[in-house]
This record gives structure tokens, C-alpha cells and sequence, in this order.
């Protein structure tokens, strides 16, 4: 009863990703042969074959945690949900800082009100998506939400170093000021992510914990870092 739902990520299962995947499995269990480990370090080192191979993984990921639920009894109902960003706000938000500079606007300003203001609109954006899936899980009574998805500080620093870098006159922002909007953002993310679980309290949601391998205490993830009686963070030792 399994079907592969959006056929247009279907050609991205080649022959060559199934190899990769058969390889890496081999190497880990320490059953490689010779020549295994060089066949993977060659396509590691193939932009066009890395590209695919992470479209994939992020078609896939949640995709085959399902499958290991609906295979628990005949009697589980799964329901699917892909969320796919269609346009992201930090595109209007590097035009909002180039169109300061050309007003004259002071870098130290543009930093402080400018970038912090949008990064506040881009949590607000990103948790708006998830509010009308929380109101179907409680119109339906689903019991338990399985989430294989996170945002953390290092994602975080990916988006905000570049904002920094343009805002600064392309001069590399400092690893403190990086490391300070990063969590910044990453705190919004999980305060506009609370309606996620707020709207629907009597389903369980269970959360990835994340794969950066530091202290959610200190180093918040969302919506792992959610904190209310329906929600658990699961991570793996």
C-alpha cells in the first residue's frame, strides 16, 4: 500500500545512488572490497552526482521513517506531510540592504534594525506554514507526529553569514557576531514554531533532536527545543 507520491522525484533513485548507498553500507559494516572506498571518494568529489544525491536524501528522509511505522500493523493509518519552501524572505531581505546602503545607511545600523527585523519576518514566515497542518492533525485526532526535520544554529549561521558579509561591505563578519545572529535567529524560529504543537494538544509530536551533536539547552533546534507536555525529543547514542 506504499506509493511513491510525487513522481516528478522518482528519476533521482538511479542506478548510481542505489550503488552509493549499497557501498557506503558495505564500508561501515567493514565488508568493503577494493576499489569501494575510491569509487565513493570519486563521486564525493562530483558536484552534478552530490547535487543529486542530496535532492534525494531530503525526498526521502521522513519518507522511509513512515514506511517503518505503517510496517508496525496493518491497522496504522500514515499520513505524509512534505514541506517544500517555494520562495525564501532573505531574497527581499538582500534587496532591503542593498537599497539601504544606497540611502547611506550606516552598516552598524543596517545590522542592529534592518537584519534582526528580518530575520524575526523569516521565522514568522517559515512557523506560518506549519499552523493550517496542525489544525488538520487535531481535526483528524491524529495520535503521534513523527518530525524528521530541524533548524538549528549551524543552519543558521549559513543564512546569516552572507547577510552580514553584504551589510558590512562584503568584510567577513567576526565568528562573535556570526555566532550571535545565528542564535538570534534560530531562538525565533522555535518561539513562531509553537503554534505547531499549541494547536493541536492531544497529539504526541516527536522530534529529530538534530545531527549537529551539541546540547539543545545551549544550542537550540526547532522544533526540537519545543518544550510543552505533547512533544518529545528523540535523539540517537
Amino acid at each position: 500500500d506504499n506509493f511513491l507520491i510525487d513522481i516528478t522525484q522518482a528519476g533521482l533513485l538511479n542506478d548510481e545512488v542505489k550503488k552509493f548507498f549499497s557501498l557506503q553500507t558495505k564500508v561501515l559494516l567493514g565488508k568493503d572490497e577494493v576499489g569501494d572506498k575510491d569509487w565513493l571518494k570519486e563521486k564525493a568529489g562530483d558536484q552534478e552526482f552530490r547535487s543529486r544525491l542530496m535532492q534525494f536524501a531530503a525526498f526521502a528522509h521522513g519518507t522511509h521513517v513512515s514506511g517503518i511505522v505503517a510496517a508496525q500493523s496493518a491497522d496504522n493509518k500514515v499520513l505524509t506531510v512534505r514541506l517544500i519552501p517555494t520562495s525564501s524572505p532573505f531574497q527581499d531581505l538582500e534587496r532591503q540592504v542593498r537599497k539601504a546602503q544606497l540611502e547611506g545607511k550606516e552598516p552598524h545600523w543596517i545590522v542592529k534594525y534592518l537584519i534582526k527585523g528580518g530575520l524575526i519576518a523569516f521565522a514568522k514566515v517559515q512557523a506560518s506554514v506549519f499552523t493550517p497542518i496542525s489544525s488538520y492533525l487535531a481535526f483528524h485526532k491524529v495520535d503521534v507526529v513523527n518530525g524528521s526535520f530541524g533548524f538549528g544554529v549551524p543552519q543558521a549561521r549559513g543564512l546569516v553569514t552572507p547577510l552580514l558579509r553584504l551589510a558590512l561591505n562584503k568584510e567577513e563578519p567576526s565568528d562573535a557576531l556570526v555566532d550571535e545572529y545565528a542564535l538570534f535567529l534560530t531562538r525565533q524560529v522555535v518561539d513562531a514554531q509553537n503554534s505547531l504543537v499549541t494547536s493541536a494538544q492531544d497529539t504526541l509530536f516527536v522530534f529529530a533532536a538534530g545531527n549537529d551533536g551539541t546540547s539543545n539547552d545551549v544550542y537550540p533546534v526547532a522544533p526540537a527545543s519545543l518544550r510543552h507536555p505533547n512533544t518529545i525529543s528523540v535523539a540517537a547514542v
